[in-house]
């Protein structure tokens, strides 16, 4: 099976289609039971997540919360913390 959207391969795994490469935020929800992962050994090193703007003096009001918003919902997703995050998570 080939599909483009993220959520369609979850979905298909979760029916027991057969195994699938994501995101680990991607299918977070499904991880705590659903699904588990495999071949742990091959995966790759975490990427750091940025978010880039031009800083000016008349910078929207829209812009700016946008920011706020993004940066505070990114930095309170352990998925998106590394592997110390993770751990901590999955060691309960």
């Amino acid at each position: 099976m080939i599909v483009d959207l993220g959520p369609a391969a979850i979905l298909a795994a979760v029916d027991g289609v057969g195994i699938t490469q994501f995101l680990s935020y991607q299918a977070a929800p499904d991880l705590d039971g659903m699904l588990q992962t495999i071949l742990n050994a091959f995966e790759p090193e975490s990427t750091p997540v940025s978010l880039l703007h031009v800083e000016r003096r008349s910078t929207s009001g829209k812009i700016r919360a946008f920011v706020e918003f993004i940066t505070e919902t990114l930095r309170k997703n352990a998925h998106l913390q590394g592997m110390d995050a993770t751990a901590k998570r999955t060691s309960r």
